[in-house]
C-alpha cells in the first residue's frame, strides 16, 4: 500500500529532513519493500497497531487492543534505577519509546535500534515521531532488511555501522549506568541482525572496559613517560614528514609472531625495494640476522616494551614512538626518531604548541600503527610478515625475541579461528581483537589499497590477499627505491625546536601554577571529608556542624567542577574518578542506613581529594624535570645558534 504525501507522512519528513536526513530516504526505499507489514486499528483504543508476517506467519509487534496501555506497561515493569544510558532493540511505533521519555526522565541517551526500513516506512504514515523523537536525549537508527542474506564481508560493515550508532552510549566508567531492553517480537522476528546486535554491544563495553584497564594501569606510567619524553617529542621530525613519500614502493610490516621463523631469511632481498617497517618486538631478531630494518616502531608504555630495547645495540635504525613510550627506549636510543603527534589527551595537549607532528591510528597493537605508517606513507602494496595474531605451533613468538621459547596451551581463554590455509589455529580474545581491528581498518580507511599476507601462518585476515613471502618479492619487489635517502631527508628537515620550545616552556609554568592551585583545594577538601567522617563516627551527630561541613565541601566540589573543564587538569582528574566511581565504595549495600550513606560519602570523598593532592603532586614533579629539561635543551640549542653564527662572521665553515 502506498500513501500520498499527507498527514502524518508529510509531517515525519520535514521532521526527518531536519533531524535525520539520511533516513528521510529510508521512507521511500521500505515503502517499495512493502510486504511483510501491516497497520491494523486497536479493537479497544483505536490506536494503529502493527503486524509482521515472518514465515506465513503474522506476529504482533503491538498489541492488537490497546498498544498505548502496554507500552506503558512494558515501562513500568523495567527497572531503569540508576540507567542513564539505555539501548532499545525495535521502533515499532514508537508507543514505547514515547513512555521511556516520559516515565524516566532521568535517562540521558536513548538509542533506538530499527533494523526493518518497511517497520520504519509504516510507521511514518502511521504516528507523529515528534512526540518521541524530537527530544534530544533520543537518537534513531535504521537499518536495511533481511540482514541473513548478507556476505561475511557486508555482515563486518553492518557490524561497524552499529557500533558507531551505539558508541553514545558507552563511557568510561559509566558501564554500570548502561542498559539494553528488546522490545516485543523483536528478536524474533530478525534474529540474525539481533546477533549482530550482541556482538557491537560487547564489542563496545570490552573496548570501554579495555579503556577503562589502561587509563587505571597507565594513569601513573603515561604522565612520567610523556614529560620524560618531552623534549624528544618537540625536537624530532614528525611522522608527517614522512607521508606521501613513497607512493608505489612495497611497505613491509614486520612483526614477531610465530611464523616470522618461517620466511625471516627472505626479507634481505626487500632492502632497497621495499620499506621494511618492524615493531619493536622483532627488532632483536631481525639485527641478530643480518636484516637492518628502514624504521622500527615502538608505542608501549611498559617496562616489558623496554626489555626488547635493552641490551643491545640497535644501530642506526630511525625510531618511530609515541610520547608514551618507555621513556628509557627514547633515553638510550642512539638513532634519530620520528615522533607520532598523537594517542592521548595529553599528547595532544603538548602537540597543539608544535608544529603538526602527524597522527596514526591504532587499536592496541603496534603493529597497528606500522600499518598505518605505510598507508600514510603511500606505500602499495602493503604487506604483513609474522603477523599471526595466533599461537602458531603452539609458540607465542619468534625465536630470537625476548620471549623465545614461551608455549602457549588450550585454556579457557583461548579458542580457535580459521587459519590462512583454512584450517584453525590458537589465539586469544587480545589477538583476536587486533584481527578484528585489521579487519576493520581494511574496509574503513585503507581504501582499495592493495594488502597482502604474507605471514605464511596464523589467523586469516579477512581482506587480504594471502601469498608467500618469494612470491610478494617476484611480483613486487623487483624495482629499487631509494628508500634510505627518503628517510634521510624527512629526519634532516628543519623542525623549529626554539619557537615551539620557547611555546611550551610558558605553557608547563602555566600548568604548573594551576596544579598547586588544584592541589591546595585537594587538600582542603582532604580535610573537610575526614572532618565530616568523624563527625559521623559520633554517637549523636551535630547537625550544625554537618551543614557547615557539606556546605564548604560543595564549595571545593564546584572548584573541582571547574578544574575538569580544564583540558589539562581533567587529564589528572579522569582516572581519579574513575577510581572512585568503580572502587568498593561507589555502591551501597542493599540495608544501608542512612548514616552509613552518609559515612560512606565522606570516606569516597576523602579517597577522591586525596587522589588529587597526590597526583597533582607527582604531576608537579614530572613537569619541573620536563621544564628543566627543556630548559637546557633550549639554551643549548641558543649556545649553537650563537657559535654558528659566529663563525659565519669569522668565515669559518
Amino acid at each position: 500500500m502506498v500513501m500520498g504525501l499527507s498527514g502524518f507522512l508529510s509531517k515525519n519528513l520535514e521532521f526527518l529532513k531536519k533531524r535525520y536526513p539520511d533516513l528521510a530516504e529510508f521512507v521511500f526505499v521500505g515503502e517499495a519493500t512493502g510486504s511483510c507489514c501491516r497497520v491494523i486499528s486497536a479493537r479497544l483504543s483505536g490506536k494503529p497497531s502493527l503486524r509482521f508476517r515472518v514465515d506465513r506467519r503474522e506476529l504482533s509487534v503491538h498489541s492488537p487492543y490497546d498498544p498505548e496501555g502496554e507500552a506503558r506497561r512494558w515501562v513500568q515493569g523495567l527497572d531503569l534505577e540508576g540507567i542513564r544510558y539505555l539501548g532499545v532493540y525495535g521502533l515499532g511505533l514508537g508507543y514505547h519509546v514515547q513512555e521511556l521519555v516520559r516515565q524516566w526522565p532521568g535517562l540521558e541517551k536513548i538509542v533506538i535500534v530499527e533494523p526493518s526500513q518497511e517497520i520504519f516506512a509504516i510507521a511514518c504514515k502511521a504516528v507523529d515521531f515528534q512526540q518521541f523523537l524530537a527530544s534530544d536525549k533520543v537518537a534513531l537508527a535504521v537499518f536495511p532488511d533481511r540482514v541473513g542474506d548478507e556476505s561475511k564481508t557486508d555482515s563486518l560493515g553492518l557490524e561497524k555501522k552499529l557500533e558507531k550508532c551505539l558508541a553514545p552510549l558507552f563511557h568510561i566508567g559509566q558501564l554500570d549506568a548502561l542498559h539494553f531492553v528488546e522490545f516485543g517480537p523483536y528478536v524474533r522476528l530478525f534474529p540474525e541482525f539481533y546477533e549482530l546486535l550482541k556482538k557491537a554491544f560487547a564489542t563496545l563495553g570490552r573496548s570501554v572496559r579495555i579503556n577503562e584497564n589502561t587509563i587505571l594501569f597507565f594513569s601513573r606510567m603515561w604522565p612520567q613517560n610523556v614529560f620524560a619524553n618531552l623534549v624528544d617529542t618537540v625536537k624530532s621530525s614528525g611522522v608527517a614528514s614522512l607521508f606521501g613519500e613513497f607512493e608505489g614502493c612495497p611497505g613491509i610490516i614486520i612483526s614477531a609472531g610465530p611464523s616470522l621463523n618461517k620466511n625471516k631469511h627472505l626479507l634481505k632481498e626487500a632492502k632497497g625495494r621495499a620499506v621494511l617497517i618492524c615493531v619493536g618486538t622483532a627488532l632483536r631478531a631481525l639485527l641478530k640476522d643480518g636484516i637492518v630494518p628502514d624504521l622500527v616502531v615502538t608505542i608501549d608504555g611498559g617496562e616489558a616494551n623496554y626489555r626488547h630495547f635493552a641490551d643491545f645495540d640497535p644501530g642506526d635504525v630511525p625510531l618511530v614512538f609515541v610520547p608514551t613510550a618507555h621513556y628509557r627506549i627514547l633515553e638510550e636510543y642512539p638513532g634519530r626518531k620520528f615522533v607520532i603527534g598523537g594517542g592521548n589527551e595529553l599528547i595532544d595537549w603538548i602537540c597543539q604548541f608544535t608544529e603538526p607532528k602527524g597522527l596514526l591510528n591504532w587499536g592496541g597493537s603496534v603493529a597497528h600503527a606500522a600499518f598505518d605508517l605505510a598507508l600514510r606513507m603511500g606505500c602499495e602494496p602493503v604487506v604483513l610478515v609474522g603477523q599471526d595474531l595466533a599461537f602458531t605451533g603452539g609458540e607465542t613468538h619468534a625465536r630470537g625475541t625476548v620471549y623465545e621459547g614461551r608455549k602457549a596451551e588450550e585454556g579457557k581463554k583461548k579458542f580457535y579461528v580459521e587459519d590462512v590455509y583454512g584450517g584453525k589455529v590458537l589465539t586469544d580474545s587480545v589477538l583476536n581483537d587486533f584481527r578484528r581491528w585489521f579487519e576493520n581498518a581494511l574496509s574503513t580507511f585503507a581504501g582499495d589499497r592493495l594488502v597482502i599476507d604474507a605471514t605464511e601462518g596464523g589467523a586469516k585476515i579477512a581482506g587480504t590477499v594471502i601469498m608467500t613471502l618469494q612470491d610478494v618479492f617476484e611480483q613486487y619487489c623487483q624495482q629499487f627505491f631509494p628508500v634510505a635517502e627518503k628517510i634521510r631527508s624527512s629526519l634532516e628537515a628543519p623542525v623549529p625546536f626554539a619557537e615551539t620550545g620557547s611555546r611550551l616552556l610558558d605553557a608547563l609554568e602555566d600548568a604548573l601554577s594551576s596544579l598547586e592551585d588544584l592541589e591546595n583545594v585537594a587538600r582542603r577538601g582532604l580535610r573537610l571529608a575526614r572532618s565530616l567522617g568523624l563527625e559521623y563516627e559520633k554517637t549523636c551527630p551535630d547537625e550544625r556542624v554537618v551543614r557547615k561541613l557539606l556546605k564548604r565541601l560543595d564549595k571545593v566540589d564546584k572548584e573541582l567542577k571547574n578544574a575538569e573543564a580544564d583540558t589539562f587538569l581533567n587529564l589528572i582528574l579522569q582516572p581519579l574518578l574513575l577510581v572512585v566511581t568503580k572502587g568498593p565504595l561507589a555502591r551501597a549495600d542493599s540495608e544501608e542506613s542512612e548514616r552509613d550513606f552518609a559515612k560512606r560519602i565522606s570516606a569516597r570523598s576523602a579517597l577522591l581529594y586525596d587522589g588529587i593532592k597526590e597526583a597533582s603532586r607527582r604531576m608537579q614533579e614530572y613537569m619541573k624535570k620536563a621544564r628543566d629539561d627543556l630548559e637546557a635543551a633550549l639554551a643549548c640549542c641558543e649556545a649553537k645558534e650563537e657559535c654558528r653564527s659566529t663563525n659565519k662572521m669569522r668565515g669559518i665553515g
